[in-house]
């Protein structure tokens, strides 16, 4: 019994989400200023394949929205393997024209519909939004 539950425990799904503020300021003045970024990295870290079909956000509002990824079928995860989002000030899941509202939290969907949400988006979301307001 014991070795069943540590083989389910062993062979499921598992998601790894970090999420990493990039503030586009130059280190030493040679370098040029880029506008601040999110970037999202995804990776399988358990045994099964997992198939990422969206990558959202929920607003203070309430509301939420969501984009599918680029691939036609959903983006393949097998073992040990990563997937990079990048999060642009021209990203329309940060910006939403339809509302003032601003993002709260990011997560990716799955194929069967479990949304898996980034630790840290919260605190990260907050300091790019204080990184463009300080860059206006």
């Amino acid at each position: 019994l014991a070795l069943s539950f540590f083989n389910y425990r062993r062979d499921r799904e598992k998601l790894s989400c970090r999420i990493r503020f990039i503030s586009g300021q130059p280190r030493n003045e040679d370098e040029t200023k880029h506008p601040p970024s999110l970037i999202v990295h995804v990776a399988n870290a358990g045994r099964r394949l997992i198939v990422l079909r969206t990558v959202g956000c929920f607003y203070s509002d309430g509301s939420w929205t969501g984009e599918y990824l680029k691939h036609p079928d959903g983006l393949m995860l097998k073992e040990k393997e990563f997937y990079e989002h990048t999060f642009t000030w021209d990203s329309y899941l940060l910006h939403d024209p339809e509302s003032d509202a601003l993002p709260t939290a990011i997560w990716f969907e799955d194929s069967i519909g479990k949304k898996h949400h980034l630790k840290g988006s919260k605190q990260a979301l907050s300091k790019y939004y204080a990184a463009i307001k300080q860059a206006e």
